[in-house]
């Protein structure tokens, strides 16, 4: 074996170790969000927008993994040039989504409009709706659901947001946020006292 077989094969054992220690790291990051940060893992999973793109993200991630540890004979690449393509073409979509996806929640992605048709007139009052698709037992929180304008005499058992309620202080008994969903609600549907535990009334 000459020099430079055996400098190739040593560099594409670097590689592949290089690549199964982002491949570890990224694991453990989506380990630590979904068994630290549960909810918003779930909100970005639940989100048709980011939940396909974590979808491509994830498949496009796992095939450039598998082309550089098993197919990989080139060596037309600096080294550390090819280290940094991998981490931002193949590992940092991933990665990024499922760290800054649950800060995109809110004002644009997560907002989904009101099924019901809004009446403008001065009858309308604050009520709350779903953010995403809330499941039963899933508590209410300031990422899945949102105040908006609505007619209450058409949207019967709809919860209006007060003062009093509209999240509150934490322990606040209250509080939306001491309430958890007892059936499944759909995006865009208004949150019901009949849906919702403990009651309001």
């Amino acid at each position: 074996m000459n020099s430079i077989e055996s400098k190739t094969r040593i560099y594409k054992r670097q590689l592949q170790s290089f690549i199964l220690k982002c491949a570890l790291a990224q694991f453990l990051i989506a380990m630590l969000f979904y068994c630290g940060f549960n909810e918003y893992f779930r909100t970005t999973v639940n989100n048709n927008a980011l939940g396909t793109a974590l979808l491509v993200s994830a498949f496009w991630n796992t095939a450039g993994i598998t082309f550089y540890l098993f197919y990989n004979n080139s060596n037309r690449i600096a080294k550390d040039v090819e280290k940094i393509l991998i981490l931002v073409l193949f590992f940092a979509p991933t990665t990024s989504i499922m760290i800054f996806g649950p800060m995109l929640s809110g004002e644009v992605i997560f907002c989904e409009f009101p099924k019901l048709v809004m009446n403008q007139n001065t009858g309308n009052v604050p009520i709350f709706f779903a953010r995403c698709e809330i499941s039963p037992g899933e508590s209410f929180t300031n990422r899945n659901i949102i105040v908006l304008s609505g007619d209450h005499a058409r949207l019967n058992d709809s919860i209006k947001a007060t003062k009093d309620n509209h999240f509150g202080k934490p322990g606040n008994i209250n509080s939306i946020l001491m309430r958890k969903a007892t059936v499944t609600i759909e995006a865009g549907s208004p949150i019901k006292n009949s849906d919702i535990t403990p009651r309001y009334w």
